[in-house]
Order: structure tokens, then C-alpha cells, then sequence
């Protein structure tokens, strides 16, 4: 758990007393998207185009033939290849993917994957299991969605069906 300590003047004007709260600590676990898209990297460059402009969806995991995370691709990735290259549909997705992308576990501590979205001008974050395998993704939509509904009051929250 975070400790959250608060100033108060102690007796006499001995300086300032911290007083200790806890506060538990948010994991990505709570706010990640589950449902992920895959596509392997042997896929066509032109189906992840064609599965990216009709979803809602901004990033999707490529894996390699054990499952394991390979690389990622966004829509922003996609944009910059058709405006490239003239021969985008003969490419394969691993032709354009970032390789070797920033994952975090489930347990990681929600702040150390935002410090990492940040610190690598990153918008999401594969999230993997021991064996490298993928078990959702973290991505800036999410974290938004989460501090939505610290920020909203909870009469105020839509509530879940």
C-alpha cells in the first residue's frame, strides 16, 4: 500500500508532523481493456487497415506463433504507412509494426505504467503474463475512463447494467 502523508504542525511549533493514511495502490488489472485484438505478424498490412477503419478501436497486438507479444500497431502507424509507401497492401503487419513495444503486468502499479506512457510518448501498453503471452492492453482511452469516474461523483455515475 501508498502511504499518503498530510502536514499538520505538532505542539509547541516543534515543525511540521506528518500523519500516515493508506491508500490502496491502483493496478493496471483494474483498468486495462481485456478484450484485445491480435493479428500475427504474417498477416496482410492491408487487413489490419481494413480491421482498424471499421472498429473503434486505436491500437491492436501483433503476436508471434507461441502467442507471445511481437509488436504493436496503431492507427496512427497505419496513417503514416499508406501515406509512405505506394505499395502498402503487399506489406505484411510485422512491416510495420513497432517491435519490442513496452508491456507491464497486470499487478504493475497503475502509476508506474502511466510514468512509463509518459516518459516514451507512448499510448498504450500490451499487458502480458509470466510467459510474455497477451492478457489485455492498457491504453490512454482507458485511463481517462478511470479518471472520469474518480472525478464524477458517484450519484453522478452511469450505472453498470
Amino acid at each position: 500500500m501508498a502511504k499518503i502523508s498530510k502536514k499538520t504542525k505538532s505542539p509547541r511549533g516543534a515543525g511540521p508532523r506528518r500523519i500516515q493514511h493508506e491508500r490502496p495502490v491502483a493496478r493496471v488489472a483494474e483498468v486495462m481493456t481485456r478484450e484485445v485484438v491480435t493479428l500475427a505478424q504474417t498477416e496482410s498490412f492491408d487487413r489490419a487497415v481494413t480491421l482498424m477503419a471499421n472498429s473503434d478501436f486505436q491500437h491492436c497486438v501483433i503476436v508471434d506463433q507461441a502467442g507471445k507479444v511481437a509488436g504493436v500497431i496503431s492507427d496512427r502507424d497505419i496513417l503514416r504507412a499508406v501515406a509512405r509507401a505506394t505499395d502498402w497492401q503487399s506489406k505484411s503487419v510485422a512491416n510495420v509494426m513497432t517491435r519490442e513495444p513496452v508491456t507491464v503486468r497486470a499487478e504493475t502499479a497503475l502509476s508506474e505504467a502511466v510514468r512509463k506512457m509518459i516518459s516514451r510518448g507512448i499510448h498504450c501498453l500490451p499487458v502480458t503474463d509470466d510467459g510474455g503471452r497477451v492478457e489485455g492492453i492498457l491504453t490512454s482511452t482507458d485511463l481517462l475512463n478511470a479518471y472520469q469516474k474518480v472525478l464524477q461523483p458517484a450519484s453522478k455515475r452511469p450505472k453498470r447494467e
